[in-house]
Protein backbone atom coordinates (compact mmCIF):
# COMPACT_ATOMS: atom_id res chain seq x y z
CA UNK A 1 0.00 0.00 0.00
CA UNK A 2 1.23 3.42 -0.96
CA UNK A 3 0.02 6.42 1.24
CA UNK A 4 0.06 9.84 0.53
CA UNK A 5 -0.45 12.73 3.10
CA UNK A 6 -2.97 14.69 1.72
CA UNK A 7 -3.48 18.37 3.72
CA UNK A 8 -6.91 19.07 3.97
CA UNK A 9 -6.76 22.69 4.36
CA UNK A 10 -9.01 22.23 7.61
CA UNK A 11 -6.81 24.16 10.11
CA UNK A 12 -6.33 27.23 8.07
CA UNK A 13 -9.86 29.26 9.48
CA UNK A 14 -12.76 28.31 11.71
CA UNK A 15 -15.11 29.13 9.69
CA UNK A 16 -14.80 27.03 6.24
CA UNK A 17 -18.59 27.11 4.66
CA UNK A 18 -17.61 24.20 2.43
CA UNK A 19 -17.64 21.68 4.84
CA UNK A 20 -21.17 22.26 6.09
CA UNK A 21 -24.30 20.96 4.30
CA UNK A 22 -25.17 23.72 2.40
CA UNK A 23 -26.28 24.61 -1.47
CA UNK A 24 -23.08 26.56 -1.67
CA UNK A 25 -21.94 25.24 -5.97
CA UNK A 26 -18.97 23.05 -6.29
CA UNK A 27 -17.44 26.15 -8.68
CA UNK A 28 -18.27 29.46 -9.51
CA UNK A 29 -16.84 28.86 -12.71
CA UNK A 30 -19.48 26.93 -14.19
CA UNK A 31 -23.12 27.95 -14.34
CA UNK A 32 -24.86 25.17 -12.98
CA UNK A 33 -28.85 25.39 -13.83
CA UNK A 34 -31.60 23.97 -11.85
CA UNK A 35 -31.76 20.76 -12.72
CA UNK A 36 -34.40 17.73 -12.26
CA UNK A 37 -33.87 14.30 -11.43
CA UNK A 38 -32.82 12.16 -14.21
CA UNK A 39 -34.79 8.87 -14.74
CA UNK A 40 -34.72 6.24 -16.75
CA UNK A 41 -36.94 6.77 -20.19
CA UNK A 42 -38.01 3.09 -20.33
CA UNK A 43 -39.33 0.58 -18.03
CA UNK A 44 -37.18 -2.17 -17.41
CA UNK A 45 -39.64 -5.45 -16.48
CA UNK A 46 -35.92 -8.07 -16.49
CA UNK A 47 -32.63 -7.16 -14.39
CA UNK A 48 -29.96 -5.81 -16.99
CA UNK A 49 -27.51 -8.04 -15.17
CA UNK A 50 -28.73 -12.12 -14.64
CA UNK A 51 -32.21 -11.26 -16.43
CA UNK A 52 -34.77 -12.06 -13.57
CA UNK A 53 -37.91 -11.13 -13.79
CA UNK A 54 -38.12 -9.21 -10.70
CA UNK A 55 -36.19 -5.90 -11.06
CA UNK A 56 -37.50 -3.74 -8.91
CA UNK A 57 -34.77 -2.54 -6.95
CA UNK A 58 -33.91 0.96 -6.93
CA UNK A 59 -30.24 1.20 -8.31
CA UNK A 60 -28.19 4.55 -7.55
CA UNK A 61 -25.90 5.03 -10.52
CA UNK A 62 -23.10 6.75 -9.12
CA UNK A 63 -23.78 5.42 -5.75
CA UNK A 64 -25.42 8.04 -2.87
CA UNK A 65 -22.57 8.26 -0.63
CA UNK A 66 -20.89 9.54 -3.33
CA UNK A 67 -22.64 12.44 -4.00
CA UNK A 68 -25.57 11.45 -6.63
CA UNK A 69 -30.10 10.90 -6.91
CA UNK A 70 -29.67 9.42 -10.37
CA UNK A 71 -31.31 6.06 -10.09
CA UNK A 72 -32.38 2.96 -12.19
CA UNK A 73 -35.62 1.40 -11.27
CA UNK A 74 -36.67 -1.21 -11.99
CA UNK A 75 -33.87 -2.62 -13.81
CA UNK A 76 -32.03 -4.71 -10.70
CA UNK A 77 -33.23 -7.50 -9.14
CA UNK A 78 -32.64 -7.42 -5.40
CA UNK A 79 -29.92 -9.85 -5.13
CA UNK A 80 -27.49 -8.05 -8.35
CA UNK A 81 -28.44 -4.56 -6.22
CA UNK A 82 -27.38 -6.31 -2.93
CA UNK A 83 -24.30 -8.14 -4.04
CA UNK A 84 -22.71 -4.99 -6.02
CA UNK A 85 -23.68 -3.03 -3.45
CA UNK A 86 -21.80 -4.82 -0.50
CA UNK A 87 -19.23 -6.65 -2.69
CA UNK A 88 -18.10 -3.81 -4.85
CA UNK A 89 -19.17 -0.52 -4.09
CA UNK A 90 -19.20 -0.15 -0.01
CA UNK A 91 -15.34 -0.60 -0.26
CA UNK A 92 -14.53 1.76 -2.49
CA UNK A 93 -16.99 4.20 -0.63
CA UNK A 94 -14.72 3.54 2.64
CA UNK A 95 -11.86 4.25 1.07
CA UNK A 96 -13.14 7.43 -0.50
CA UNK A 97 -13.98 9.01 3.03
CA UNK A 98 -11.34 11.96 2.91
CA UNK A 99 -12.86 13.47 -0.28
CA UNK A 100 -16.42 12.26 1.32
CA UNK A 101 -15.55 14.29 4.02
CA UNK A 102 -14.19 17.05 2.63
CA UNK A 103 -17.75 17.83 0.51
CA UNK A 104 -19.79 16.34 3.83
CA UNK A 105 -21.52 13.47 2.09
CA UNK A 106 -23.77 11.30 4.44
CA UNK A 107 -23.63 7.44 3.57
CA UNK A 108 -26.37 5.18 4.77
CA UNK A 109 -28.45 6.25 8.06
CA UNK A 110 -27.27 9.97 7.28
CA UNK A 111 -23.97 9.62 8.92
CA UNK A 112 -21.08 11.35 7.79
CA UNK A 113 -17.91 9.15 7.14
CA UNK A 114 -15.31 8.89 10.08
CA UNK A 115 -11.84 10.26 9.08
CA UNK A 116 -8.50 9.48 11.06
CA UNK A 117 -6.37 12.64 11.25
CA UNK A 118 -3.21 13.50 12.37
CA UNK A 119 -2.90 16.97 13.73
CA UNK A 120 0.03 18.64 14.02
CA UNK A 121 1.46 21.44 15.43
CA UNK A 122 5.47 21.86 15.08
CA UNK A 123 7.11 18.86 15.99
CA UNK A 124 3.78 18.14 18.01
CA UNK A 125 1.74 15.10 16.99
CA UNK A 126 -1.47 13.38 17.44
CA UNK A 127 -3.72 11.20 15.82
CA UNK A 128 -7.74 12.00 16.53
CA UNK A 129 -10.66 10.83 14.56
CA UNK A 130 -13.60 12.71 13.19
CA UNK A 131 -16.77 13.04 11.57
CA UNK A 132 -16.65 17.08 10.49
CA UNK A 133 -15.35 19.88 10.68
CA UNK A 134 -17.35 20.89 13.59
CA UNK A 135 -16.29 17.34 16.14
CA UNK A 136 -12.91 18.89 15.48
CA UNK A 137 -13.23 22.21 16.28
CA UNK A 138 -14.50 21.08 19.83
CA UNK A 139 -11.59 18.86 20.17
CA UNK A 140 -8.53 19.48 22.84
CA UNK A 141 -4.87 18.70 21.49
CA UNK A 142 -2.51 17.64 23.93
CA UNK A 143 1.13 17.44 22.79
CA UNK A 144 4.14 16.17 25.05
CA UNK A 145 7.71 16.92 24.52
CA UNK A 146 8.19 18.52 21.44
CA UNK A 147 9.25 21.70 20.40
CA UNK A 148 6.31 24.58 19.15
CA UNK A 149 6.32 26.15 16.05
CA UNK A 150 8.75 29.22 17.00
CA UNK A 151 11.03 26.97 18.24
CA UNK A 152 10.68 26.72 21.83
CA UNK A 153 10.75 23.05 23.16
CA UNK A 154 7.66 22.56 25.57
CA UNK A 155 7.07 19.52 28.12
CA UNK A 156 3.22 19.60 27.75
CA UNK A 157 0.88 22.09 25.35
CA UNK A 158 -3.18 22.05 25.57
CA UNK A 159 -4.64 23.99 22.73
CA UNK A 160 -8.12 24.12 21.21
CA UNK A 161 -10.54 26.33 19.13
CA UNK A 162 -12.74 25.99 22.03
CA UNK A 163 -12.19 27.83 25.17
CA UNK A 164 -15.03 26.05 27.17
CA UNK A 165 -13.52 22.14 26.42
CA UNK A 166 -9.80 23.60 26.92
CA UNK A 167 -10.70 25.10 30.50
CA UNK A 168 -11.84 22.02 32.62
CA UNK A 169 -9.00 19.82 30.47
CA UNK A 170 -6.08 22.03 31.68
CA UNK A 171 -7.81 22.41 35.07
CA UNK A 172 -8.37 18.71 35.91
CA UNK A 173 -4.11 18.16 34.65
CA UNK A 174 -2.84 20.72 36.86
CA UNK A 175 -4.72 19.73 39.43
CA UNK A 176 -2.90 16.31 39.28
CA UNK A 177 0.20 17.35 38.64
CA UNK A 178 0.57 20.51 41.21
CA UNK A 179 4.21 20.98 41.01
CA UNK A 180 4.40 21.77 37.99
CA UNK A 181 3.55 25.79 37.61
CA UNK A 182 1.42 26.26 34.16
CA UNK A 183 1.74 29.01 31.88
CA UNK A 184 -0.43 30.49 29.27
CA UNK A 185 0.70 31.55 26.44
CA UNK A 186 -1.24 33.24 23.27
CA UNK A 187 -1.22 30.74 20.13
CA UNK A 188 -1.74 31.01 16.45
CA UNK A 189 -4.31 28.48 15.83
CA UNK A 190 -3.46 28.57 12.15
CA UNK A 191 0.05 27.16 12.86
CA UNK A 192 -2.16 24.04 13.70
CA UNK A 193 -2.46 21.13 10.61
CA UNK A 194 -4.83 18.52 10.31
CA UNK A 195 -3.88 15.60 7.70
CA UNK A 196 -4.72 12.46 7.09
CA UNK A 197 -3.57 9.68 4.63
CA UNK A 198 -5.39 8.70 1.28
CA UNK A 199 -4.31 6.16 -0.90
CA UNK A 200 -4.51 6.63 -4.45
CA UNK A 201 -4.19 2.95 -5.31
CA UNK A 202 -7.43 2.80 -4.44
CA UNK A 203 -8.37 4.15 -8.19
CA UNK A 204 -6.96 0.58 -9.52
CA UNK A 205 -8.80 -1.30 -6.80
CA UNK A 206 -10.80 -4.17 -9.23
CA UNK A 207 -13.44 -2.99 -7.22
CA UNK A 208 -13.37 0.27 -8.50
CA UNK A 209 -13.00 -1.00 -11.97
CA UNK A 210 -15.93 -3.02 -11.48
CA UNK A 211 -17.73 0.66 -10.01
CA UNK A 212 -17.10 2.58 -12.68
CA UNK A 213 -17.98 -0.15 -15.20
CA UNK A 214 -21.07 -0.21 -13.48
CA UNK A 215 -21.92 3.40 -13.31
CA UNK A 216 -21.25 3.77 -17.30
CA UNK A 217 -23.69 1.02 -18.58
CA UNK A 218 -26.54 1.84 -15.96
CA UNK A 219 -25.98 5.52 -17.11
CA UNK A 220 -26.21 4.07 -20.70
CA UNK A 221 -29.24 1.68 -19.96
CA UNK A 222 -31.09 4.50 -18.61
CA UNK A 223 -31.43 5.75 -22.10
CA UNK A 224 -31.98 2.69 -24.02
CA UNK A 225 -35.29 0.21 -24.24
CA UNK A 226 -35.19 -3.28 -22.41
CA UNK A 227 -34.74 -5.52 -25.43
CA UNK A 228 -31.66 -3.15 -26.45
CA UNK A 229 -29.98 -3.44 -23.40
CA UNK A 230 -30.70 -7.10 -22.76
CA UNK A 231 -29.23 -8.42 -25.96
CA UNK A 232 -26.23 -10.36 -26.44
CA UNK A 233 -23.88 -7.66 -27.53
CA UNK A 234 -23.54 -6.29 -23.35
CA UNK A 235 -22.84 -9.64 -22.16
CA UNK A 236 -19.24 -8.72 -21.56
CA UNK A 237 -19.60 -5.94 -20.01
CA UNK A 238 -22.60 -7.29 -17.10
CA UNK A 239 -20.49 -10.42 -16.58
CA UNK A 240 -17.81 -8.04 -15.54
CA UNK A 241 -19.71 -6.06 -12.76
CA UNK A 242 -21.71 -8.50 -11.44
CA UNK A 243 -19.10 -11.46 -11.22
CA UNK A 244 -15.70 -9.39 -12.10
CA UNK A 245 -15.45 -11.95 -15.18
CA UNK A 246 -12.85 -9.93 -17.54
CA UNK A 247 -12.90 -10.88 -21.08
CA UNK A 248 -9.85 -10.90 -23.06
CA UNK A 249 -9.40 -7.03 -23.22
CA UNK A 250 -9.98 -4.40 -20.29
CA UNK A 251 -13.05 -3.01 -19.84
CA UNK A 252 -12.20 -0.55 -17.40
CA UNK A 253 -8.88 1.43 -18.45
CA UNK A 254 -6.80 4.75 -16.39
CA UNK A 255 -6.42 7.58 -19.25
CA UNK A 256 -3.52 8.87 -19.36
CA UNK A 257 -3.41 10.36 -23.05
CA UNK A 258 -2.34 13.64 -22.07
CA UNK A 259 -4.73 15.83 -24.48
CA UNK A 260 -7.38 13.96 -23.52
CA UNK A 261 -6.91 14.97 -20.01
CA UNK A 262 -6.59 18.50 -20.47
CA UNK A 263 -9.59 18.81 -22.21
CA UNK A 264 -11.20 17.47 -19.78
CA UNK A 265 -9.85 19.27 -16.81
CA UNK A 266 -11.44 22.44 -17.57
CA UNK A 267 -13.95 21.22 -15.64
CA UNK A 268 -12.44 21.59 -11.88
CA UNK A 269 -12.05 19.30 -9.18
CA UNK A 270 -15.42 18.33 -7.70
CA UNK A 271 -17.81 17.41 -9.63
CA UNK A 272 -18.79 13.31 -11.33
CA UNK A 273 -17.94 13.46 -14.89
CA UNK A 274 -19.54 11.37 -17.54
CA UNK A 275 -19.09 11.59 -21.16
CA UNK A 276 -20.17 9.31 -23.89
CA UNK A 277 -18.30 8.97 -27.40
CA UNK A 278 -19.95 7.01 -30.00
CA UNK A 279 -18.58 7.27 -33.60
CA UNK A 280 -20.77 5.83 -36.56
CA UNK A 281 -17.57 4.63 -38.22
CA UNK A 282 -16.47 2.57 -35.82
CA UNK A 283 -17.99 -0.60 -34.22
CA UNK A 284 -17.99 -0.25 -30.46
CA UNK A 285 -19.37 2.28 -27.44
CA UNK A 286 -17.35 3.80 -25.24
CA UNK A 287 -17.31 6.16 -22.22
CA UNK A 288 -15.69 8.41 -20.26
CA UNK A 289 -16.27 8.46 -16.37
CA UNK A 290 -14.11 10.31 -13.56
CA UNK A 291 -14.87 10.31 -10.07
CA UNK A 292 -14.80 14.03 -8.99
CA UNK A 293 -13.21 15.10 -11.92
CA UNK A 294 -9.89 13.19 -10.49
CA UNK A 295 -9.09 10.00 -12.36
CA UNK A 296 -10.28 9.56 -15.95
CA UNK A 297 -11.72 6.24 -16.84
CA UNK A 298 -12.44 4.20 -20.35
CA UNK A 299 -15.29 2.27 -19.93
CA UNK A 300 -15.83 -0.06 -23.34
CA UNK A 301 -19.35 -0.66 -22.93
CA UNK A 302 -19.82 -2.88 -26.22
CA UNK A 303 -17.23 -3.60 -29.00
CA UNK A 304 -20.56 -4.58 -31.52
CA UNK A 305 -22.51 -1.39 -31.38
CA UNK A 306 -23.01 0.56 -34.43
CA UNK A 307 -24.90 3.58 -34.24
CA UNK A 308 -26.30 5.20 -36.87
CA UNK A 309 -25.21 8.42 -36.21
CA UNK A 310 -22.33 10.12 -34.51
CA UNK A 311 -22.87 11.52 -31.20
CA UNK A 312 -21.05 13.16 -27.90
CA UNK A 313 -22.55 14.12 -24.63
CA UNK A 314 -21.08 15.21 -21.51
CA UNK A 315 -23.17 14.96 -18.28
CA UNK A 316 -21.67 16.30 -14.54
CA UNK A 317 -22.89 15.95 -11.27
CA UNK A 318 -23.06 17.76 -8.48
CA UNK A 319 -22.11 15.47 -5.18
CA UNK A 320 -23.32 18.24 -2.47
CA UNK A 321 -27.07 18.17 -4.62
CA UNK A 322 -26.58 15.02 -6.30
CA UNK A 323 -28.25 17.01 -9.81
CA UNK A 324 -26.87 16.61 -12.88
CA UNK A 325 -25.92 19.22 -15.01
CA UNK A 326 -24.42 20.17 -18.39
CA UNK A 327 -21.29 22.24 -18.25
CA UNK A 328 -19.68 24.54 -20.75
CA UNK A 329 -16.09 23.31 -21.98
CA UNK A 330 -14.90 25.98 -24.15
CA UNK A 331 -11.54 24.89 -26.37
CA UNK A 332 -9.45 26.96 -28.57
CA UNK A 333 -9.54 24.35 -31.33
CA UNK A 334 -11.56 21.25 -31.72
CA UNK A 335 -10.38 17.70 -30.12
CA UNK A 336 -10.89 14.77 -31.71
CA UNK A 337 -12.01 13.23 -28.19
CA UNK A 338 -13.21 9.71 -29.91
CA UNK A 339 -11.67 6.87 -27.66
CA UNK A 340 -11.09 3.86 -30.43
CA UNK A 341 -12.34 0.97 -28.36
CA UNK A 342 -11.09 -1.71 -30.61
CA UNK A 343 -7.22 -0.54 -29.43
CA UNK A 344 -5.67 -2.48 -26.15
CA UNK A 345 -4.86 -0.31 -23.93
CA UNK A 346 -1.26 0.91 -23.14
CA UNK A 347 -1.02 -0.98 -20.18
CA UNK A 348 -2.84 -3.53 -18.44
CA UNK A 349 -2.00 -2.49 -15.60
CA UNK A 350 -4.30 0.12 -14.01
CA UNK A 351 -2.67 0.33 -10.76
CA UNK A 352 0.65 1.21 -12.42
CA UNK A 353 -0.75 3.53 -14.44
CA UNK A 354 -2.28 5.11 -11.16
CA UNK A 355 1.28 4.99 -8.74
CA UNK A 356 2.52 7.32 -12.64
CA UNK A 357 -0.16 9.41 -12.09
CA UNK A 358 -0.14 10.29 -7.94
CA UNK A 359 2.23 13.23 -7.87
CA UNK A 360 -0.22 14.82 -10.62
CA UNK A 361 -3.72 13.70 -9.03
CA UNK A 362 -2.25 15.21 -5.25
CA UNK A 363 -1.96 18.91 -6.82
CA UNK A 364 -5.53 18.56 -8.56
CA UNK A 365 -6.58 17.53 -5.02
CA UNK A 366 -5.09 19.65 -3.01
CA UNK A 367 -5.56 22.90 -5.70
CA UNK A 368 -9.25 21.80 -6.08
CA UNK A 369 -9.92 21.61 -2.69
CA UNK A 370 -8.12 24.97 -2.13
CA UNK A 371 -10.10 26.57 -4.73
CA UNK A 372 -13.55 25.07 -3.20
CA UNK A 373 -12.68 26.86 -0.14
CA UNK A 374 -11.97 29.90 -1.54
CA UNK A 375 -14.99 30.48 -3.82
CA UNK A 376 -17.14 29.37 -1.21
CA UNK A 377 -15.82 31.73 0.88
CA UNK A 378 -16.42 34.76 -1.37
Amino acid sequence: MRLIAVSLVWPQTVDIPILVKSSVPISCAFDIPNSSRIVGLFRMTQCIYCRAEDANSLSHIVAEALGSNTTLRPGVCDDCNHIINKEVEEPIIKALSPIRSFFQLEGKRDKLPRMDIEVRYGGGRQKISAHSTAEVLKKVFVFTNFTDPNGTHRDIAFLSFDQDALAPHSKRYFERHPKIAPSEFTEDMTALQFWTSFDFDVFADPRCLRMVAKIAFEWWCMERSPAFVLSAEYDEIRQYIRYGTEPNYPIVSVIENATIQAYFEQIPFGPHLIYRSVNRRLDGLVMLFSPYSLVFYKIIVTRRYRALASDRKLTTINPQTGDPYSPVITTLRALNLTLMPNVPSASRNALDVIRRLSPRLLIRLNNGMTSIIQNSAI
